[in-house]
């Protein structure tokens, strides 16, 4: 969208995604907790690509067909890898930090905090790790501005 000088349209669809955020949020609070985060981010922020997909292709582009359904594979299979390794990590934490209700209500938000903490952390390693074991093209260009960005700090 950026190299068609259409920035309205990313915009527009963004908003449309907080708005599905939210109220997935709202919908999924009572019985998922705050897990109900997770499903919404992942809920707003694939729709929001499915959208934006969608809208190139109605704008008449041309996206190799071959190239786009292998990176749309590729990102599911990462997605799921990191999907099922952040569900393993708050499991296990939950395991090794277990919330029992009986908790003061900050060493219960701590606890959640460490749970949520643990598998957010393992899936972005999770997805970062299978995007470059998938040989994603992203995941090179992510790689090559992190090695620039190392250098410059360590030059100043």
């Amino acid at each position: 969208y950026f190299a068609l000088k259409d920035t309205w349209t990313p915009m527009l669809v963004g908003i449309a995604c907080v708005a599905i955020h939210v109220a997935t949020v709202l919908i999924f609070r009572s019985t998922m907790q705050h897990e109900s985060m997770a499903l919404a981010a992942t809920v707003s922020k694939t729709t929001k690509v499915i959208v934006l997909l969608a809208l190139l292709r109605y704008k008449a582009l041309t996206l190799p067909p071959r190239d786009s359904f292998l990176f749309v594979a590729k990102s599911l299979l990462a997605a799921a890898g990191m999907g099922f390794v952040a569900w393993l990590a708050f499991r296990g934490a939950a395991f090794l930090l277990p919330v029992t209700g009986s908790e003061g209500y900050w060493a219960r938000t701590i606890c959640l905090a460490v749970h949520l903490g643990a598998s957010s952390l393992a899936g972005l390693g999770a997805f970062g790790a299978l995007t470059v074991a998938l040989k994603m093209e992203e995941a090179g260009t992510v790689l090559k501005l992190l090695s620039r960005s190392r250098h410059r700090v360590a030059q100043d």
